[in-house]
């Protein structure tokens, strides 16, 4: 599974910068408690938007913060999977 994260989501006492990619099978995010490891699986599932920012997941842009058509459901990108929002976008798009 190859997977592109460049996003950012700001809090009131919080900022979130990420920016990574990878293609191994298993993916792991290392971080202290609250340095926003959930809330980056949570951008990537499409349960919290980010602010600005790009996330893509095997070739298929899930978000596009420059491009408002690209912030997908799973029914809109052509997954027959799952009918919800991106949250299964991962198990989904393998």
């Amino acid at each position: 599974m190859a997977v592109k994260v460049n996003i950012e989501k700001n809090f009131r006492d919080f900022s979130l910068k990420v920016d990574f990619e990878g293609s191994s099978a298993a993916i792991g995010l290392l971080g202290a408690s609250g340095s926003g490891k959930s809330m980056t699986l949570r951008c990537i599932a499409g349960i919290e938007t980010p602010d600005k920012g790009r996330i893509v997941i095997n070739g298929k842009t899930v978000f596009d913060s420059a491009n408002a058509s690209e912030r997908h459901t799973l029914a809109a990108s052509g997954c027959s999977k799952y009918s919800c929002r991106r949250t299964f976008a991962v198990e989904c798009c393998l």
